[in-house]
């Protein structure tokens, strides 16, 4: 799956250990690395486990439209799926056909 970052900083989280380290405890670093490691080789959405240790899932009210993943504990990656063309996402929508995301945030949202 191909991902794409919201923010210059989210980009900056996701690709310079030193950068996350500023931002994430300590034991959740190397999980982050290998949780992005892991969505970039599925092919789709559908392809992420809805079960533990991913635990995909669809988040609702300011963060509606976005999915999860799990990184360590709390912590969670946040998405939203790359829709071409003018539509929203949709609840009915196929994840067999998202195969880009956005990181949208990293952390605990809780």
């Amino acid at each position: 799956m191909y991902i794409n970052y919201d923010s210059a900083l989210i980009r900056k989280i996701c690709t310079d250990e030193k950068a996350a380290r500023k931002h994430l405890p300590q034991e959740a670093i190397r999980k982050l690395f290998r949780r992005l490691q892991e969505l970039a080789a599925f092919k789709c959405l559908a392809d992420i486990p809805p079960s533990p240790p991913f635990y995909r899932h669809k988040l609702k009210g300011g963060r509606t439209g976005q999915w999860a993943v799990t990184i360590h504990g709390s912590l969670r990656i946040c998405f939203r799926p790359d829709i071409t063309g003018d539509q929203p996402p949709t609840p009915q929508m196929d994840l067999r056909t998202i195969e880009s995301i956005t990181i949208t945030f990293i952390g605990d949202y809780h």
